[in-house]
């Protein structure tokens, strides 16, 4: 049998002052008591509001030299490597459909430098400011 919630522990986290005992104790606890206390917490955060976003991922590469099970890149060396060019072209597309916001993300590459990484970055950010990156 799954323990409950404490009070002391959804006190805390009413107050904002979850610790990471508290965090780890709800890990233990049976998933429906969490939702329901994760629900009572977005009421009084924010009513019953709800928002949401429309993003695109755009992967960059499909190259890897990274293990870490994430994706399914495989160390796969022989891929391909967007262009700022491309990219930038997939941020309008995104953009032209409504997207606020892209996710720019790939594997590891092994033969690029930060400035790879920024270029990327503060290109799509000079061209559609009202984006949002992630």
């Amino acid at each position: 049998m799954k323990p409950t919630i404490s009070d002391d522990i959804i006190e805390n986290a009413l107050a904002g002052d979850t610790t990471k005992e508290d965090a780890l104790c709800l890990l233990q606890v049976h998933p429906f008591e969490l939702f329901e206390l994760a629900d009572r917490l977005r009421y009084e955060s924010v009513g019953d509001v709800v928002t949401y976003i429309i993003n695109r991922n755009i992967n960059f590469t499909n190259r890897c030299i990274g293990n870490c099970g994430f994706c399914a890149f495989k160390h796969n060396l022989g891929g391909y490597i967007l262009s700022i060019e491309q990219i930038l072209g997939k941020v309008e597309e995104a953009d032209r459909l409504g997207a606020t916001e892209v996710c720019i993300q790939g594997g590891l590459l092994p033969d690029v430098d930060l400035g790879f990484y920024l270029d990327i970055v503060e290109s799509v950010k000079d061209r559609f400011p009202h984006i949002s990156t992630h």
